[in-house]
């Protein structure tokens, strides 16, 4: 079964793909183009539909449909033709027409010089891909010595040497891959814009033909009349991506989100005037939900050579966006179903065939924001502006690239995941100039105690002052963290002395503690914070 047919199952006939049977003589082959006139995009993929009309006298005929895609999806096909009292559609058969060579020189060395480009950008492409994974690697290297290194202090075997070699070797690892990462992804991006050049050098001089398929229907009339013919069939150069916009009205404390498309198709045929629709539906995901089998655990004996190949090193596996303003989009219709949306463009467009995205505009939407400033001295001093609101439209907004606009001035991007209806949205709208934060260590004192026993108590205190510097007032909260203990001889407690926490276990997480407060224009605040760890003396604590 074709995994890129969902249609195939509809109330219109699905016929198959037949040799023309022989029969009665026919007249002369009736040739006919039938370009796009409708295309529905899937974020993965699309169905186009083809329009055309003949002049058929009775008897028996071919209807050849030239000028179709070389990589025709054949099992996806379906074919209409109305009269239907007066056409018998007794079956049909694709053929493939090669293209013919590049008739100039110049055009031929100009498909070469196109080919060896790809080749360099796709090499370069796979090196990125090879540098990240050799990165992960070295990530994952990183945190198995940290642990290596906290478990070797806590049994009181610490080696501060091999640990220097082993996070330097790191390090410079870490640094070597991402200097070859930036340097392949310099080059993709000028051997792209040499790929551009040379094809739009070539779409000027270029006098070949693609290749192409010839659809050959076989139609019987009953009597003279015109046929109206309409073909479907499922194409996977194309497809669309969601992005977005919020442009937060700080003032109002107002978000408003926009929703749009980036519609495109590299089916090598251009699509003029067409009907476009985009569906949310995604043909090419798996439709069935997975089964589970049974997991069964043993024990594994582990000789000396399989020891060694399990354990020896080396044996892991490697494993801003410009928004046109050229042409204004025309107006979207939104449907909501039960299970998917569509957004239905109202006026015919051009998509070409080139990849050139056309950007669309599906909907827009103004939410209530709670703003909030949120500071995190341990990491970074500085105030971010962050703005909460809650999606209550019925469709979901699926994955992509959100552009983040604050009071007018761009500010950054990020991505958004997948929300439902119902969902609170948090998205960071930049550093906040206007709210000052000095934050500083105020003690850090060591003590022992204890007569049978000697414990180490370590106390550690901050201070954060903070001055809302904004004519209005505005929440803004403080964020620290109390260490948590993993044994059970490691003692932590928060000291009385320091500014009492109004959130305990933020979005739960334990030990992480907030200190949220409205502050009125030029309200200063200092928060003090504070902890102490005790433990047994012969004991080495991690960060102590």
């Amino acid at each position: 079964m074709h995994p890129f047919a969902p249609w195939r199952y509809g109330a219109l006939l699905l016929l198959p793909l037949l040799p023309l049977a022989a029969g009665p003589a026919r007249a002369a082959e009736n040739r006919s183009n039938a370009p796009v006139r409708a295309a529905t995009l899937y974020p993965e993929g699309a169905e186009v539909v083809r329009n055309l009309r003949v002049e058929l006298p009775a008897g028996r005929r071919e209807v050849i449909i030239e000028g179709l895609p070389a990589d025709l999806d054949t099992a996806s096909i379906r074919i209409v033709v109305k009269p239907g009292d007066l056409f018998d559609l007794r079956g049909f058969t694709s053929r493939l027409r090669p293209a013919a060579a590049y008739v100039g020189p110049r055009e031929r060395e100009l498909q070469r010089e196109i080919e060896r480009l790809g080749d360099e950008i796709r090499l370069r492409e796979d090196r990125v891909r090879a540098a990240r994974i050799q990165l992960r690697l070295v990530e994952r290297i990183g945190e198995a010595a940290a642990d290596l290194a906290s478990r070797e202090l806590a049994a009181g075997r610490p080696e501060p040497g091999a640990w220097r070699k082993s996070w330097e070797a790191v390090g410079s690892g870490a640094i070597e891959i991402l200097e070859v990462i930036r340097q392949n992804e310099r080059e993709t991006r000028e051997l792209q814009r040499r790929l551009d050049a040379k094809r739009r050098e070539l779409e000027q001089l270029r006098t070949g033909a693609r290749a192409t398929t010839e659809l050959v229907l076989d139609l019987e009339a009953e009597e003279d009349a015109t046929a109206s013919i309409e073909l479907r069939h499922a194409v996977e150069q194309a497809g669309w991506s969601p992005f977005y916009e919020a442009r937060l009205r700080s003032r109002r404390g107002e978000i408003s989100l926009v929703r749009r498309a980036r519609a495109w198709q590299k089916t090598g045929e251009d699509w003029r005037g067409i009907a476009l629709r985009l569906s949310t539906t995604r043909p090419r995901n798996t439709v069935v939900a997975p089964e589970l089998d049974p997991w069964f655990v043993d024990i594994v004996e582990i000789g000396p050579m399989a020891r060694d190949r399990a354990f020896r090193p080396g044996g892991v596996p490697e494993a801003e966006m410009a928004l046109s303003a050229a042409a204004p989009a025309p107006p979207v219709v939104r449907r909501i179903g039960e299970f998917h949306t569509t957004f239905t463009v109202s006026k015919p467009l051009d998509l070409l065939a080139d990849g050139s995205e056309r950007m669309l505009t599906l909907t827009r939407d103004k939410l209530p924001a709670d703003l909030l400033v949120e500071i995190v001295p341990k990491v970074d001093p500085a105030p971010y502006l962050t703005a909460r609101f809650t999606y209550e439209e019925a469709d979901p907004l699926l994955p992509g690239p959100i552009r983040l606009v604050r009071d007018g001035a761009y500010v950054g991007e990020t991505d958004l995941e997948f929300v439902v209806a119902g969902q609170e949205i948090r998205l960071g709208f930049g550093r906040d100039d206007k709210v000052e934060v000095n934050h500083r260590l105020d003690t850090d004192f060591k003590s022992e105690e204890g007569i049978i026993q000697s414990y180490r108590r370590i106390e550690r205190r901050w201070v954060t002052r903070v001055r809302n510097r904004h004519k209005r007032s505005l929440p803004i909260v403080v964020y620290d963290r109390l260490p948590i203990p993993r044994d059970e001889r490691i003692t932590v407690e928060l000291l009385a002395d320091g500014t009492p926490p109004t959130e305990r276990e933020v979005d739960g997480k334990p030990g992480v503690l907030g200190w949220r407060y409205e502050y009125e224009p030029g309200e200063v605040r200092e928060i003090r914070f504070g902890f102490a760890v005790t433990f047994p003396k012969d004991l080495r604590v991690t960060d102590f």
